[in-house]
């Protein structure tokens, strides 16, 4: 009895952590359409294919995901690679998900500063 009582926990918790996985679409001044998924536990994966990119990252408790860029080439090359390559950096988006979306980012490590430009 104890086992068909785990399994059954076991399916129901699976269940919501899908059911509210959202993706999103928006349009910026920086780098052109932003395609992102925001999935359970609050991870942030998406692609922006103008400059064939992608960002990883995780929203926090105030609602703000931090993570990082990463694309084939950069005016800026990062002395170090991250995720295979030297074009790289650090982003911040905040109001993830809602129309109010506003956020930075930067290159390598530099702290996030040149705007997304949101739209």
């Amino acid at each position: 009895m104890r086992i068909v009582c785990f399994l059954m926990g076991g399916l129901f918790a699976l269940a919501p952590a899908t059911a509210f996985a959202e993706s999103f679409s928006v349009d910026s001044e920086c780098c052109g359409a932003l395609y992102y998924h925001v999935g359970p536990g609050g991870s942030v994966r998406g692609e922006y294919p103008k400059q064939d990119g992608r960002i990883f990252g995780t929203v926090g408790p105030e609602g703000a995901a931090t993570g990082i860029w990463t694309q084939p080439r950069s005016d800026h090359p990062c002395v170090r690679p991250r995720n295979g390559s030297f074009a790289w950096g650090r982003f911040v988006i905040r109001n993830i998900g809602t129309p109010d979306i506003s956020g930075e980012w930067g290159y390598c490590d530099e702290y996030p500063n040149r705007g997304w430009g949101f739209r």
